[in-house]
């Protein structure tokens, strides 16, 4: 039987996000609709037919957003993640972007080394396009060696915009 998946828009000062979540927890955080799509089957959008779990997890997951980008860090470890869909090279890496502090950066060879794969930077920059949960696992925390921005998922704007809120 396939997982059903809910979708829910959350209206925050910085625009449209949208959570996508199933029973066991948080699977997405969308800011456009660029994102990959569901069946429809899969995919229920009333609140009526929402499990009361999956309706805590988007809650949580609202709160936690408004607080981000209102500027005061907080810790998302209370929001149930989904990581069913995720390998075990991308576990790896999301659990050490979790660790990155606020308002810090550091280098995508970094961060494949903390992975175990010292070479793998251009591995490791593969991987954070593929981050399903942008700002939460803070891949735009992620920068080149020499400094300079490197890609965003969601746009180098973004990027740029996430780490001038961090270093306020």
């Amino acid at each position: 039987m396939e997982q059903e998946i809910f979708e829910q828009a959350v209206q925050t000062s910085w625009g449209v996000f949208t959570l996508i979540a199933s029973e066991k927890g948080l699977r997405e955080l969308r800011f456009s609709k660029l994102a990959r799509r569901y069946t429809k089957k899969q995919l229920l959008n009333n609140d009526v037919h929402t499990p009361k779990k999956v309706q805590q997890v988007f809650t949580q997951t609202k709160r936690w957003l408004r607080t981000y980008l209102a500027g005061k860090p907080y810790p998302f470890d209370k929001i149930p993640i989904d990581s069913s869909s995720h390998t075990t090279m991308q576990a790896r890496m999301l659990n050490r972007l979790a660790r990155i502090p606020w308002g810090e950066t550091q280098s995508y060879a970094w961060l494949a080394a903390a992975c175990g794969i010292p070479k793998g930077f251009r591995a490791m920059g593969q991987l954070l396009k593929s981050n399903p949960l942008p700002i939460l696992f803070p891949c735009h925390r992620v920068i080149r060696q020499d400094g300079s921005i490197g890609g965003f998922s969601q746009g180098i704007q973004w990027k740029k915009r996430l780490i001038a809120h961090e270093s306020r």
